[in-house]
């Protein structure tokens, strides 16, 4: 059973470590070697994999990200987290240019752990989504 104490200091290592620090090498001691993203990005690669391609996508396009855990929640298997994800889209994201524009966005994981590591991820809330309404905001004013 996942204890609430174990929870905290996973979803800790992966939002402090992995992308606020770019520490992308202890992405595969918290992810399982199986790992599924329900809610992956465009062309991103499966498994622990995947989730390293994104933190380092992230953290070139936005090179002052900060993610702020404002919520932990453990039910069973599972750890729910909101953060808040704050910084300045500088470079390229994708297919989306960079806007030079300062953000904050929600987003919300659902993990389910098994042997103490991320099995599955389920996420809402999109930093392109965000990045894409302030560009469009910015081009009506």
């Amino acid at each position: 059973m996942l204890t609430e104490i174990d929870a905290k200091e996973l979803v800790r290592r992966i939002f402090e470590e992995a992308v606020n620090q770019a520490q992308t090498d202890v992405i595969g001691e918290l992810y399982a070697d199986d790992f599924i993203d329900h809610s992956p990005g465009p062309d991103q690669a499966p498994g622990p994999a995947g989730i390293v391609d994104v933190v380092k996508q992230y953290r070139t396009a936005i090179p002052d990200l900060s993610v702020t855990v404002e919520d932990v929640i453990v039910a069973g298997d599972r750890v729910i987290t909101r953060e808040t994800w704050r910084g300045t889209h500088r470079h390229r994201l994708g297919d989306f240019l960079p806007t030079n524009a300062s953000f904050v966005a929600t987003r919300i994981h659902i993990l389910r752990i098994e042997n103490g590591r991320v099995a599955e991820e389920w996420t809402a809330g999109s930093i392109i989504d965000r990045l894409r309404a302030l560009s469009t905001a910015e081009e009506n004013t």
